[in-house]
This record gives structure tokens, sequence and C-alpha cells, in this order.
């Protein structure tokens, strides 16, 4: 952020005593608290969404999130000098969640459970789209590693990390084409029905770096992603980040659970929609597909050291997948 946008803070009723640079954006210490200046792209409609459906987790559910400060005009997107557009959040005086710590992690679950229990469109705007079927997420993807493998096999010179992605690459493309198949014949209408007649919605990125750990309690932020959901991706999502660094354990994976249903129970094809998106080898697309968008003329270690983990969790993973099928 260019500090131009400074200028931006005199639009809003607050006493600004110190400000530095954090998470791509500017802190403020302010005498209302800790504020998050950040430069603003996207939709103005959805990020009033956004903003109802934060303000009604705060206040009417006591839920700690990142709520827009609106400015003296009553509005929540800002200009600097030079017309940059910006928004002010709240912010919050913590770490993030410890994917290595099973307390955290527990607190982490629970409090996904008590978000989607109350994040819905009942109230205000109802209109942000339709949920997406899995199978039409997931087909992009399968497409896109078939098309990764055609280009690097085609190429004269291969690197270590090409040599073993062709290696390796039958192994989670059947898989994908296996768990394609099944996401195919799953007939979702009623589910996807449900969904938006609810109006359920989802985080859209609930991962360890958008849940902070304070001395008082957790705060989850960066809700950009909310999309119409069932909260399955959410609670997915998360799941797969500590499995994947805890070499898809399968004690953790249950307790994670177990946790959140005492919280929230899972129906029958939301526990189908977990494990297929479980099932699928969604590490290894993610791989591929960094690889493609990246400058491949020079190719990190880690990359390859992250491929190579994979396969080597591989076994792990089909144990639980294997374990989890009992649920659906």
């Amino acid at each position: 952020m260019n500090d131009r946008g400074l200028s931006v803070l005199e639009s809003y009723d607050l006493k600004v005593l110190r400000t530095y640079r954090g998470r791509g954006a500017i802190i403020c210490e302010t005498n209302q608290g800790l504020k998050i200046l950040r430069e603003f792209s996207g939709s103005v409609q959805k990020a009033n969404i956004q903003n109802d459906l934060l303000i009604h987790m705060k206040e009417h559910e006591g839920i700690q999130v990142d709520c827009y400060v609106k400015n003296v005009e009553g509005g929540i997107l800002s200009y600097d000098r030079d017309r940059g557009v910006y928004t002010l959040k709240d912010w919050f005086d913590g770490k993030e969640c410890d994917v290595k710590s099973p307390e955290e992690i527990g607190k982490a679950v629970i409090n996904l459970a008590k978000l989607h229990k109350v994040m819905n469109l009942s109230y205000g705007e109802s209109t942000i789209g339709k949920a997406v079927p899995i199978r039409d997420e997931y087909k992009k993807h399968t497409k896109e590693l078939k098309k990764v493998k055609q280009y690097i096999r085609n190429k004269s010179q291969k690197s270590n990390f090409e040599i073993y992605f062709l290696k390796c690459f039958e192994i989670f493309y059947e898989q994908a084409i296996q768990i394609q198949k099944l996401m195919d014949a799953w007939d979702d209408k009623s589910y996807l029905e449900k969904i938006e007649n609810n109006g359920q919605l989802g985080h859209g990125d609930y991962n360890y770096h958008n849940i902070i750990m304070e001395k008082k309690g957790i705060a989850t932020i960066n809700f950009e992603k909310f999309s119409l959901d069932s909260g399955v991706k959410d609670l997915y999502q998360f799941m797969r980040k500590i499995l994947e660094k805890n070499n898809w354990n399968q004690d953790r994976s249950m307790v994670m659970l177990d946790m959140y249903q005492k919280e929230r129970e899972l129906g029958k094809e939301e526990m189908k929609s977990l494990w297929l998106r479980l099932a699928y080898p969604e590490k290894f697309w993610k791989l591929s597909n960094y690889y493609y968008n990246s400058r491949k003329s020079w190719i990190p270690e880690k990359s390859s050291e992250k491929l190579r983990n994979l396969v080597e969790q591989e076994e792990a993973k089909r144990n639980l997948v294997e374990k989890l099928s009992s649920h659906i």
C-alpha cells in the first residue's frame, strides 16, 4: 500500500495514535482500538452484504469478526487524495491458530460450527448468485490436470519436479476421474435448493491465517470470499490443511469432525459432500496449478518437496478416506 493512502484516515471519526505495516495492509492503533486499512477491489454490492452479515454476527450473536468501520459519511468505502478506494476494519491483537496445537484446532473447529449456525441471508440482501454444484467445481480441476500433463510431456528438457510429476501423475489422475464419476452421479438438486432457500453461507477461506487467537477468545477475519454454501467447504478446507500437516492422522480427523458436530450436526448429504472433497486429490491439483501458472524456467525446490510429501502421505490419506466412507 502506498503511504499516500494514509490520507484516507481523515475520512473517519477517530484518532490515529500509531500506524505500522502488516498483512499487506496498514495496522492502525486508534482511540477506538486496533483497525486495519486496506485497498479495496471487488464488488461494492457484495461488500455491503458482507457488512450486514458481519454486523449481524457481532451484535446479535456476540461473535468476534472484522466489521467494517463506517466513515463520517456513513459508508464503508473511502477514497484517498488520488481516488484510491480503501476500507477500514476492526482488527485483533492475537496470533494465528497453531496447526500443531490440538487445543487451538479444537477451538477453531467449534468456532467454525458456530459461524455456520448463524451465517445466512435471512436479513438484508438475499441474492449473491447460486450454490455451485461440487461436480462443476472439480470438473475444471480434472481437465486442468490433463492439460498440465500434456504440457510437461511435450517439453524436450524436464526439471526434477516435472520428471517426478509425470512419474506419479497417473496415481492422482485416476483418483480424480473416479471421484469425478461419483460427483457426476450424485443427484444433489435438493441439497443445493436447500442451501439457496435457507440462504446458507460459508466463509470461503477458513484457514489458520484467518483465525486469530486472542487472550479473550477467538476472532475470525477476511470474509471477502463468502458464498452460498452449507459450510462443508469451509470444514473441508480447514480439515485438509490440518491433516496435511499431521500426516492425515485418523484420530485427529475424527476429533475435529466430532467437535464440529457437537455444535452443529452435519446432514447425510453434507457428509457425502465432505467425503467427496476429501477423497479428491486437490493438493495434487493445487501443486500442478501453481506450477502451470508460475515462471516455469525456475521451479522452487519447495514445490518438489511438497510433491514428495504428498506422495509419502498418500497411503495415510487413503486409509482415512476409507474410514470416513462408513459415515456416508
